[in-house]
């Protein structure tokens, strides 16, 4: 393409607005556009007090003008993901891309792959995988045929993009295995500073985690995924005990009971290595996806 890349946000929300800033504050700034549903809302006013702060030129229509855009860019509400591409299609021209940076599945990518395909538009799946106001580059992985440009598009002080050896949806299903994570761990760090705010603990409680400062975090993910097995019994009981401290304390302790749980399930499972050494991640992870995948294998 000659000259700057025109690019539209579809959407000026938290993250449209971020996106915007970021582009608008590039070395080399592309055409920016914009359009959001809310501009026929009583929101309009404020909408265009927005997008004048940001230099964007403010849509209030989807239609022919979208046919000279290079990127589309779509920060919408995740239900409105596929509409939102949909709504795109018609008015896209063959060669241009459409970037989804929705917090969706890997399935809802899949039928926007599906409402491009045929279409000469190539679909780029992003996943946004920190706070838009955290501080720092934001983290974005990407897949699909055009990352490489996205991730070009992207680069700069504002976000940190990753391009992943995968098809469109991929990004996305990371995105949402690593919910798993963190959405627990969140559940989880609430659970236990009520517990140590409780017992008048918080600030001690929250200078014993040195040692996890001292490896890489998916390290410790494997170190305590491999050696689930040799242990689980002996995990049980001290997390039998924890969760009679709370309740003794009148802590609710909805997690630490899902965790009883889990340990539980792996005991009665039997799966303990007969040598009594930690297996490798593979192996382990075989064996505890037999447990675990409801239905089985």
């Amino acid at each position: 393409m000659s000259g700057a890349p025109r690019v539209l946000v579809l959407g000026l929300g938290e993250g449209g607005s971020y996106l915007a800033e970021a582009l608008a504050a590039a070395e080399s700034p592309p055409s920016l556009a914009a359009y959001d549903a809310a501009i026929a809302s009583a929101g309009a006013p404020a909408l265009r007090d927005k997008a004048a702060r940001l230099g964007l030129e403010l849509h209030d229509v989807i239609g022919d003008w979208v046919g000279a855009i290079d990127f589309v860019f779509s920060l919408v509400p995740g239900s409105a993901a596929v509409a939102a591409a949909d709504m795109l299609r018609p008015v896209m021209k063959p060669g241009a891309v459409f970037v989804d940076l929705n917090s969706i599945t890997a399935a809802m990518v899949r039928e926007i792959a599906a409402v491009f395909d045929g279409s000469g538009i190539d679909l780029v799946d992003g996943a946004v995988l920190g706070n838009f106001r955290a501080g720092g580059r934001v983290p974005v992985l990407l897949a699909g045929p055009r990352a490489e440009e996205v991730s070009g598009l992207l680069a700069g002080e504002s976000f940190k993009p990753t391009c992943i050896d995968g098809v469109p949806g991929d990004a996305s299903a990371i995105k949402m295995l690593r919910s798993v994570l963190m959405k627990g761990l969140e559940a989880l760090f609430v659970e236990s500073l009520v517990a140590a705010e409780v017992q008048g603990l918080r600030p001690a409680f929250l200078q014993a985690f040195g040692d996890l400062d001292e490896r890489p975090f998916a390290t410790t993910m494997e170190v305590q995924t491999v050696t689930h097995l040799v242990h689980a019994a002996r995990r049980l009981g001290e997390i039998e005990r924890v969760q009679s401290v709370l309740r003794a304390d009148g802590v609710d302790d909805t997690m630490t009971e899902a965790s009883r749980r889990l340990y539980a399930k792996t005991v009665a499972a039997g799966v303990a290595p007969a040598a009594g050494e930690p297996l490798s991640l593979d192996e382990t992870l075989a064996v505890l996806t037999r447990v675990y995948r409801t239905g089985g294998e």
